[in-house]
């Protein structure tokens, strides 16, 4: 609703109150044609919408904890929310933006009657001065709207609904006359009435208007200095931003110029670990090359050798085969017994004598027919080199 978002707040101490008048004791405000407590913000739009500006329609909101204030302001329809502010005992209703609370709802609509206000957020709306002649004016347009849509609705009884509207028209009318006659009456009343309080009041709204000029000087005051404030605020800020953005420029050329060392540091290093890195390769490959031709030097030397050591072993094992050879021959030869010699040997051995026999076996297979300790070729007792003896 247009006046309900940041509308200022007010203290209790700085509401001004008013009291439900002898004019809206005298009144139903059920009776009235500009309240609807049933009404929806849907219909009340149809209902204002093509009535002049002015026409109004009171009506609680959904929640019931307030009511809504919606007007035909020209442009478009404007809602305006009226709080219920309790205080004390009782519940008043306020002007959103104003300090004005009310105990009745007709009292302000009357005040919005004799006080315009505009919609701050409607574009193209003028000062909207509440008016009941025009809540009247949206009444009959809307009777009419609704003969209308009778009319083409029912079509073959035009002439019943013309007569039902004419009735209607003229029982609006009659109490459209009486209401105009109520309401110059009322207003003649509140003129006296108000005749009569603005004396008591006087000296009371000059002592008002003079606490509100200097509270509004005051504020003006407090305004141009927080205004001069500000504007010394934004001066220092823009100097700050200015000193920040130069030291930004000349920390990022600062920055530049670092970094374009760095890098032409970093070049160099890296031409010079190319280099090096070359000079290292190059002396690898003249070290590797040597290693390779000394390592092919040390395998041919080896190799040598060791074809010199095989024919070396070769020749020795020949040799020692030749001279095995001999010996074997020169042994077979000596120890070549003389069968004679084996008779009267083994005659002298055993046929005198009761020692037994002890046969051995040698390595050639062939039975040893002496003792153990007796064997002329062995004196040790073993017969590993022992007689070969023919048939």
């Amino acid at each position: 609703e247009e006046g309900a978002a940041g509308a200022p707040i007010f203290a209790e101490s700085e509401l001004q109150h008013h009291p439900v008048s002898q004019e809206a004791l005298k009144i139903k405000l059920v009776e009235q044609s500009w309240y609807r407590p049933s009404t929806t913000r849907k219909q009340s739009d149809e209902y204002l919408t093509g009535a002049p500006a002015g026409a109004f329609v009171v009506r609680p909101t959904a929640s019931g904890d307030s009511h809504v204030m919606d007007v035909q302001a020209g442009p478009r329809i404007g809602h305006v929310l009226l709080q219920h502010v309790p205080i004390r005992d009782a519940v008043f209703y306020q002007l959103p933006g104003t300090p004005h609370v009310f105990e009745n709802i007709y009292d302000l609509v009357l005040f919005c009657h004799y006080n315009p206000f505009i919609f701050d957020k409607i574009d193209g709306t003028v000062a909207i001065t509440l008016s009941i002649e025009m809540a009247k004016k949206a009444e009959k347009l809307n009777v009419k709207r609704r003969k209308e849509k009778a009319q083409r609705e029912k079509g073959n009884h035009s002439k019943k609904i013309d007569e039902e509207a004419q009735a209607e028209e003229a029982r609006q009318a009659e109490e459209a006359r009486r209401a105009e006659e109520e309401s110059r009456r009322r207003e003649e009343a509140r003129a006296r009435e108000e005749a009569a309080r603005q004396a008591v009041e006087k000296a009371r709204e000059e002592e008002r208007l003079r606490k509100e000029r200097e509270l509004d000087e005051r504020i003006r005051r407090e305004n141009e200095a927080r205004e001069a404030a500000a504007r010394e605020q934004k001066e220092a800020d823009a100097a700050k931003r200015a000193e920040l953005k130069q030291a930004e420029a000349e920390r990022r050329a600062e920055e530049e110029r670092t970094r374009l060392e760095f890098e032409m540091n970093v070049k160099k290093k890296n031409e010079a670990m190319a280099a090096e890195r070359a000079r290292l390769l190059a002396l690898e490959a003249e070290r590797r090359a040597a290693e390779e031709k000394e390592a092919a030097e040390r395998a041919a030397r080896i190799e040598a050798l060791r074809l010199q050591r095989e024919e070396e072993d070769r020749k020795a094992r020949e040799e020692q085969a030749a001279l095995e050879a001999q010996k074997a021959a020169a042994r077979l030869a000596s120890i070549q017994p003389k069968p004679q010699d084996v008779v009267d040997f083994l005659r002298s051995k055993f046929i005198n004598t009761k020692k037994p026999v002890h046969v051995k076996k040698v390595a050639a297979g062939v039975q040893h027919p002496y003792s153990e300790h007796d064997c002329p070729r062995c004196p040790s007792g073993s017969c590993d080199e022992g007689f070969k003896f023919n048939k």
